[in-house]
Formats: structure tokens, C-alpha cells, sequence
């Protein structure tokens, strides 16, 4: 593995600098899980919501769907499971304007 240093790298800069802030991230996904939820077209097992990644299968046509969130600049992939991850650069009006996004399309 060519990168594996590279990847070393941003693990060790993580784990010296960033730990305290992964609270932030487990909250913004769960709360991203708890919002979509409650969309009737949105499947969420939420027993599996343990980190920053939140697994979603959707009951729509997805690229409508796709088409709708891009127009609002978000960015989903184009099969029916997605993983939405919540991370440094997602904070808690992001992960509420997500949910509405969904909400209105829904």
C-alpha cells in the first residue's frame, strides 16, 4: 500500500486532535437518523445508528429524488441504501436542512 503512511498520517492527527469532537458527529447522526425516520418512505434501522454513519434504504424513485436534493445542494448516490455520514464539516443546521430537504420532497 503506496498511501498507507498518507493514511497514517491524517489517523495519528486525528486521534491527537479530534477525539473530543467525535461527540459532535455521533449526535448530528443520530439526530439525522432520528429526523429522516420519520419520513414514511425512509427505512432506518436505528439499533445500527452507533456512530457518524447512518444507513437509509428509500422507498422513492431515486432519480428524482437525486435531481431534487442536488437542486439543494446536496448529494446522494443513486441506489435506494444510502450512507449518510456526518462529519467535521456537517454541523447541526446542516443535519436539520437535510431532514427538510427530505421532508419537502417527501
Amino acid at each position: 500500500m503506496r498511501q498507507a503512511g498518507f493514511l497514517a498520517g491524517a489517523g495519528i492527527y486525528a486521534l491527537l486532535n479530534n477525539i473530543q469532537r467525535l461527540e459532535k458527529d455521533h449526535d448530528n447522526a443520530l439526530a439525522l437518523a432520528q429526523g429522516l425516520s420519520e419520513i414514511k418512505s425512509v427505512h432506518i434501522n436505528m439499533k445500527t445508528v452507533q456512530t457518524n454513519m447512518v444507513f437509509a434504504d428509500i422507498n422513492a424513485d431515486i432519480p428524482t429524488l437525486y435531481k431534487f436534493l442536488k437542486q439543494r445542494k446536496i448529494v446522494i448516490d443513486t441506489n435506494n441504501h444510502l450512507r449518510l455520514v456526518t462529519h467535521l464539516d456537517i454541523s447541526k443546521e446542516d443535519v436539520n436542512y437535510i431532514i427538510q430537504a427530505f421532508r419537502d420532497f417527501f
